[in-house]
């Protein structure tokens, strides 16, 4: 079977990820890291294995929903809890105890992972993801992650908006039967991120979590470069000769625009 360029991308992004987070629950600073940042560690975990979920079945099965009556879905689970026991087992050793309520986060943010996947395909589900990420993260701190941990809030702000961005314009490949005018396709590509961005930071003022200039700008440039990249790489290839196959499918961008 011949994968597509997403499904080497989701394939990559779970074998960089997996192992990052392994990283991280092993980590002793972690808890401490998350009490000065506000979250319970508990948070943490339901966030990363609710990530952990959507790659697993995106790398399993990378053009459907999830379905609970397949084989499948129940794989992905069993691994994902054969992994959460042996990941919380191994923190043992690593100076940290194994805690029972962690475990439960981690079976509830892969549930919820999976259960996304049942209602959306992959496009909006990752727009789910990336955006509820970004909320929480954002809003249910104590305080700025800009202050706190600079570096970590600069990446964090600034992919985080780029990948919801990258998200957000193939789904409007599907969406679309053929690309607009430019400016109208550059205006479509920011008006979700856009007003992404405009909620949280009005729901960070209200909730007390601040809305300073500087994330704005790292959250704003992670979106005005995805879009910028997304429109040279558009009008580079287009110049090879446009082609139009079916619903969405914008072969002359090397676009693949299933769900």
């Amino acid at each position: 079977m011949k994968l597509t360029l997403r499904h080497k991308l989701t394939i990559a992004a779970l074998l960089l990820y997996w192992p990052y987070i392994f990283i991280a629950t092993h980590m002793r600073h972690v808890p401490y890291w998350a009490r000065k940042m506000g979250v319970t560690d508990k948070t943490l975990h339901y966030l990363a294995y609710f990530v952990l979920a959507f790659l697993l079945w995106s790398a399993v099965s990378p053009d459907r929903k999830v379905s609970w009556r397949s084989a499948a879905v129940w794989w992905v689970l069993f691994v994902t809890v054969v992994y959460a026991v042996l990941d919380e087992w191994l923190q043992h050793y690593a100076g940290r105890t194994a805690d029972v309520k962690d475990f439960m986060a981690d079976m509830a943010g892969a549930l919820s992972g999976l259960a996304i996947l049942t209602v959306f395909y992959f496009w909006p589900a990752a727009m789910f993801l990336t955006g509820s990420a970004i909320f929480i993260l954002t809003n249910f701190t104590q305080t700025d992650l800009v202050h706190l941990l600079p570096v970590t809030a600069a990446v964090f702000g600034f992919v985080a908006y780029g990948v919801f961005t990258l998200c957000w314009i193939q789904y409007m490949y599907y969406l679309l039967p053929q690309r607009p005018p430019e400016g109208r396709w550059v205006a479509g590509a920011l008006i979700f991120p856009g007003a992404l961005l405009l909620v949280v930071e009005a729901f960070a003022a209200f909730h007390g979590t601040g809305s300073g200039f500087q994330r704005v700008a790292l959250s704003a440039g992670g979106i005005t470069v995805a879009v910028g990249a997304n429109l040279l790489v558009g009008l580079f290839r287009r110049r090879q000769g446009p082609t139009l196959r079916g619903k969405g499918r914008w072969t002359k961008d090397g676009v693949d625009s299933s769900q």
